[in-house]
């Protein structure tokens, strides 16, 4: 359960910021976290896990469309 409630939350939350940073693209690293997980629930953990390898991906879009949005508010006061 440590890698649940810890580990995978740090660095989801890592390669959200990463990524959008890399690809500025805020879809890139939720369908990696995605495609990621979902091999992962099938080869290391259960089926129970397969839960987690959906709320991650939500989770990254979140953090991937909030920066999106902080650097089009940053941008925005630049040009003003």
């Amino acid at each position: 359960m440590y890698i649940v409630f810890v580990v995978l939350p740090l660095v989801v939350l890592a390669a959200s910021v990463l990524g959008w940073f890399l690809f500025r693209r805020w879809y890139v690293v939720p369908l990696l976290t995605l495609v990621t997980l979902l091999v992962l629930t099938y080869t290391q953990f259960n089926s129970s896990f397969l839960i987690w390898a959906v709320f991650f991906p939500v989770y990254s879009a979140a953090i991937s469309i909030l920066l999106r949005q902080f650097s089009l508010l940053r941008n925005r006061k630049k040009t003003v």
